[in-house]
């Protein structure tokens, strides 16, 4: 019997091949932009190929008094690890244009980052870029993060076959870590000292393995970062420690005024 994430990635995939709405595409990001206040702006990552309708429901969990820009990667890691580079740098740009284009037709007063499994890296890269932009980030909420995409894909039970395909072509672990260091973002994080953060994750998770996300914390205890809150669930595992985040926000926080 499959684990309850391999379970859980084979049936998102197949949702996902199934559904398809071209008109919330752009470029290569799915984005979903619903304006509801016009003081508080939570900006989400959600996992890489997160069809139009699992945002829609990812995006109706957050506080009736928070505007939301939620934004996806159209598509997964690929094959080649050169392209997998491109595509995520190319939707990092891209969705850092939709953001500063949001921030400057608005006037928000507090502004949240959420990054959800491997939408954990484009949180951070953003979060870094709009501080360096001149831009507040007010909190960051990072959900099942690995400390890099390298580490976190090479360790995961969910990537054998693109896995084997890498090996195939000569890579290794070094080897991979040296082609997509520009987004390891555990030598990033310490740029993002000052802004309040909470990580959660499960001890069961297969996908995104919890000493990935233990050596995150580990550097962000190092370097200081005010208020750091660390939740833990032991059992849940990847996928379902997202739906029991989804499932908070929809309890606790969609009557809050700050979420």
């Amino acid at each position: 019997m499959p684990s309850p994430d391999i379970f859980f990635q084979r049936t998102i995939s197949k949702l996902q091949m199934k559904t398809t709405y071209r008109d919330s595409i752009k470029s290569g990001l799915i984005v979903n932009n619903q304006k509801r206040n016009e003081d508080n702006l939570t900006i989400v990552f959600p996992p890489w190929g997160t069809s139009p309708l699992l945002l829609s429901w990812i995006v109706k969990a957050v506080s009736r008094n928070s505007s939301i820009l939620g934004i996806s990667p159209s598509k997964m890691l690929t094959s080649d690890p050169e392209e997998s580079l491109h595509f995520c740098t190319e939707s990092h740009q891209e969705s850092l244009s939709l953001i500063k284009e949001e921030l400057d037709s608005n006037d928000y007063e507090y502004i949240r980052v959420v990054g959800l499994s491997i939408g954990t890296g484009l949180a951070v890269l953003t979060s870094i870029d709009l501080l360096r932009g001149g831009y507040s980030v007010d909190r960051l909420d990072l959900v099942s993060p690995g400390s890099s995409m390298a580490s976190a894909f090479w360790s995961s039970k969910g990537t054998k076959a693109l896995k084997k395909a890498y090996l195939r072509q000569g890579y290794n672990l070094k080897s991979l870590e040296e082609v997509w260091s520009p987004v390891k973002i555990i030598d990033l994080i310490d740029r993002l000292k000052d802004v309040p953060t909470k990580v959660t994750y499960s001890k069961a998770d297969i996908i995104i393995r919890p000493s990935e996300t233990k050596r995150l914390i580990a550097k962000l205890k190092r370097t200081g970062t005010p208020n750091l809150k660390v939740k833990k669930n032991y059992f849940l595992g990847h996928y379902l420690t997202l739906f029991w985040v989804w499932a908070t926000w929809r309890i606790r926080y969609r009557s809050s005024e700050k979420i």
